[in-house]
């Protein structure tokens, strides 16, 4: 590792011991065979998925060994990878980071405390200034700005004294947010070597061929004395040793030695032809075998020769688009899901999921704690005041947040919604909804009363001559019609029970709504059947001819009550075919579903399941009506519906076609905590009278 500026490393622990998060997951270990260096894996985000007090206290366990810290990240909070960078960097041992995918954001921060950065060829690394978001006026957004600059400054030193470019340069690459492929980071110096180097060689011996037949009688001397040859124009530093390389453990046994590469040459040394013929190589095209010739005669050092890879390779980086994705944004939804899965966990609903496993076993104060350090802010500050803690996890008062430092509004109670959603609609969904077999979504745009559109005229298709002409149908407003309201509740979870770590009262809460959202359809539903029939009160259901829906004149009223049985279904098939249209035609339909309160279930089921009888005459009932049992019906009345689809009859009507619950929430006034309100836009209504029959019953 090339010596580190004294000035950076402080500067980063100072931010460090500012600002950084006091968390850790748990779950961070080191392996620590009995021979060999130490292992610790980074795998995940930074400051979510492993912490900086996870990384101390794995790298506690094994003080004084040599270390391989492998990294698999997107990167994440900054100053947790400031607080890892120096932790890695104040261990006693020699240290290897091996760059397993991608280290990109703060992971690549992390990367340069390593004695040695080791990246395969199929690996990543990005960096860029940090992102951040607040909300406030002037003074906060200046604030903030100063704080980006300056850990955009931290990283410029920290890369520049490890990579050799630079500063400007550096900052530059940072600006530019760039990516860097396992032969472009050695190239620059971010990485040291790449693992399977043999292959790396053999293609940059291709492409030295290539300058050799291009130099033409230069080859001999660059093959045989290339550091005479260039060092003719100028004093060069004598190329230092090549420190040892520590093999990551668990490595493949190594192939056998190739002829071993010439050490590196130092930035202020002259470029010799392997430094030119390797840039070649990584730049995947940036340059040409002519551009490393047009060096070699210039006798420019091998720092000089690095920047003008850059300035060749920024000319081929394709300029980054207004607004576009930030990799913060992409580290905030995965906190947000984790902290979701979590929550819905806790509440009993749902399985454990790996995003989640770093927030599982914390109870709710932890997780608003998660919280409020994801939005920047520090929870530490409040002590142990848990209830402006929790208010300033449920953004009940930005002079919560302002004392908390926290650049931007917490996500918990946005994902204690989501979380208190998915209970609701899980809930919903186990209602039976046996309604659906007698009756047809509709859909609404307002609340207003709706009149449902009929065919006037005759319905049939008429005979067209040769030269005959085609009628109009036309569609008119019917006279039956229906408007919805809204139906709801609202639950308050306070600050009390987040303290309490209560998330089961909220739990049972969205059950209970969401249970009851389903059963307050049943009951309009029902309730329209039970109370369509001849009586008094004001629930009666009346058509638009003045007349309830079973009545005598509407042809679909048993005339007096009888038991299930084969005469009286004969009598209910019997009305279901003499019912007509406005226009005196039949309107075909037939009985679907046979529906009977908890008195008449078992004589149902026994006159439905009955075989033949003695003279062998089959049930033709049988297969031929589904059975609803309905506990709101408490009379031994039984009714008959045709299949829904077939005809307009009972409609349950829903705003813009939504079909369950919505779920909203805001920062409580009256209550402190976070207000629930589940609500549920809908009604139902009688539109045709033919598609059902009553028997009282007896």
């Amino acid at each position: 590792m090339k010596p580190m500026d004294p000035a950076a490393l402080a500067a980063a622990e100072t931010v460090e011991h500012e600002i950084t998060l006091e968390a850790d997951t748990g779950s961070l270990t080191a392996l620590a065979p009995t021979a060999g260096p130490a292992e610790i894996e980074l795998f995940g985000v930074v400051g979510i998925d492993f912490t900086a007090r996870d990384v101390r206290r794995a790298l506690t366990a094994v003080a004084g060994r040599d270390l391989v810290v492998r990294v698999n990240s997107i990167g994440g909070l900054v100053t947790e990878g400031f607080a890892i960078f120096n932790a890695i960097a104040r261990h006693e041992g020699r240290k290897v980071i091996a760059i397993e995918g991608q280290a990109c954001s703060s992971a690549a921060f992390i990367a340069m405390a390593g004695d040695e950065i080791v990246m395969p060829q199929a690996s990543l690394m990005m960096i860029h200034n940090a992102s951040g978001g607040a909300h406030g006026n002037t003074e906060t957004m200046e604030s903030v700005l100063a704080v980006l600059r300056k850990i955009d400054g931290i990283q410029a030193d920290v890369f520049a004294a490890r990579t050799g470019q630079d500063r400007a340069r550096v900052a530059e690459l940072l600006a530019a947010e760039t990516y860097f492929t396992a032969e472009e980071a050695v190239s620059l110096g971010f990485a040291d070597r790449i693992e399977n180097r043999e292959a790396v060689q053999a293609a940059a011996l291709v492409n030295l061929e290539d300058i050799m037949a291009r130099a033409g009688g230069q080859s001999v001397a660059f093959r045989t004395a290339p550091t005479a040859h260039i060092t003719a124009q100028g004093p060069a530093t004598p190329p230092a040793p090549p420190a040892p390389a520590t093999p990551p453990t668990g490595a493949a046994p190594p192939t056998p030695p190739a002829p071993a590469a010439p050490p590196a040459s130092q930035p202020t040394a002259v470029a010799t032809i392997q430094d030119l013929r390797a840039m070649v190589t990584q730049a995947r095209g940036a340059v040409s075998a002519d551009w490393a010739l047009d060096l070699a005669a210039e006798g420019v050092t091998v720092a000089e020769a690095r920047s003008r890879l850059i300035d060749a390779m920024a000319a081929r980086q394709p300029q980054r688009p207004e607004g576009g994705i930030q990799i913060t944004q992409d580290e905030r939804d995965t906190f947000r899901g984790a902290l979701e899965d979590a929550l819905m966990y806790r509440m009993g609903g749902g399985q454990p999921t790996e995003r989640a496993r770093p927030l599982l076993g914390r109870s709710a104060m932890e997780l608003a704690r998660a919280s409020i350090e994801a939005a920047g802010g520090k929870p530490a500050k409040f002590g142990h005041d848990t209830l402006r803690l929790a208010g300033a996890a449920m953004n009940l008062s930005s002079d919560f947040r302002a004392e908390a430092g926290m650049h931007t509004t917490s996500d918990f109670p946005v994902v204690l919604g989501n979380a208190a959603r998915r209970t609701l609609l899980g809930a919903y969904a186990q209602v039976p909804q046996n309604w659906r077999q007698i009756s047809q979504p509709e859909n609404f745009e307002d609340f207003r009363k709706k009149q449902f559109l009929k065919l006037s005229g005759t319905p049939q298709l008429e005979r067209i001559g040769e030269h005959g002409e085609f009628k109009y149908g036309t569609l008119s407003e019917g006279a039956e019609g229906f408007g919805i309201d809204t139906w709801g509740k609202i639950f308050a979870f306070t600050r009390q029970l987040l303290i309490n770590d209560d998330l089961g009262a909220l739990a049972r809460a969205m059950r209970e709504r969401g249970s009851s959202a389903g059963r307050t359809i049943s009951a309009r539903v029902w309730a329209l059947v039970n109370n369509g029939h001849i009586g008094t009160g004001a629930n009666k259901v009346i058509m638009s001819d003045g007349k309830a829906v079973f009545h005598a004149d509407h042809k679909n009223l048993a005339a007096s009550g009888t038991d299930i049985t084969d005469a009286a279904m004969e009598a209910a098939y019997l009305a279901f075919a003499q019912q007509v249209d406005e226009n005196g035609e039949p309107i075909d339909i037939t009985p679907r579903t046979l529906v009977v309160g908890p008195t008449r279930a078992a004589t149902a089921r026994k006159f439905l399941g009955t075989g033949p009888n003695a003279s062998g005459v089959p049930n033709i009932y049988q297969g031929d009506l589904q059975l609803i049992v309905e506990p709101r019906i408490t009379t031994n009345a039984w009714f008959l519906f045709a299949d829904p689809p077939l005809r307009d009859g009972l409609a349950v009507g829903f705003l813009n076609g939504r079909e369950e619950p919505r779920l909203e929430e805001k920062a409580g006034w009256n209550v402190e905590g976070v207000e629930f309100k589940v609500a549920l836009d809908f009604d139902a209504g009688w539109l045709d009278y033919r598609v059902a029959y009553r028997n009282p019953g007896n």
